[in-house]
């Protein structure tokens, strides 16, 4: 996995200078009707101890210029203690868009099952590992800011600083910061 990382990140340059934007209009990947696909790896702290890791595939379509609607899925760990899969939807307003560089924000909702995972160890002449594992299936509110570096005509690097926030009981809101960086590319121009 090392190597495939490695030579992504070695011919990522390569891509984008033989994609060169030059003459190109700043709006390309942001215009209306515009169709891209992305997916993210990033990690982040919430409520509870550790830190996450996240995948998250994300089609984004425009409806107008620099306003878009996003369908994304999640997959968050936190090793063997917890993990969450789900899917949303989000929309995406970009409220500075140069030839290179785009900033936005976005809000949504999520919905999902979540794993947490309790070990005990038994002090007994048996002893043993006891293994709890409770599952609840959560919707969750989504509000962010991010930024996208375009590589090329096709192509961008995308940061993105969110958080999570879920209602898993009544009376306990859980909360989940989380920066994710991802590679987009565009399918559709418009």
């Amino acid at each position: 996995m090392k190597r495939y990382i490695s030579l992504l990140f070695v011919m990522l340059p390569w891509v984008a200078f033989a994609q060169d934007p030059s003459g190109s209009k700043p709006n390309d990947l942001l215009g209306q009707g515009t169709f891209s696909v992305n997916v993210g790896l990033g990690g982040g702290t919430g409520s509870s101890v550790g830190t996450y890791g996240r995948v998250a595939p994300k089609a984004q379509y425009f409806l107008k210029n620099g306003w878009s609607v996003n369908v994304e899925g999640r997959h968050e760990t936190n090793g063997r203690q917890s993990s969450y899969t789900g899917i949303g939807l989000t929309t995406r307003y970009y409220v500075l868009r140069t030839n290179k560089v785009t900033v936005f924000g976005q809000g949504g909702y999520f919905y999902g099952q979540s794993r947490n995972r309790t070990y005990t160890i038994e002090a007994t002449p048996t002893g043993g590992v006891l293994r709890v594992e409770q599952v609840n299936r959560s919707g969750m509110v989504n509000a962010g800011v991010g930024a996208q570096y375009r590589l090329g005509k096709r192509w961008s690097i995308e940061a993105q600083h969110e958080i999570n926030v879920s209602r898993r009981s009544a009376d306990k809101p859980t909360s989940l910061t989380q920066t994710t960086i991802g590679v987009n590319f565009l399918l559709k121009e418009p």
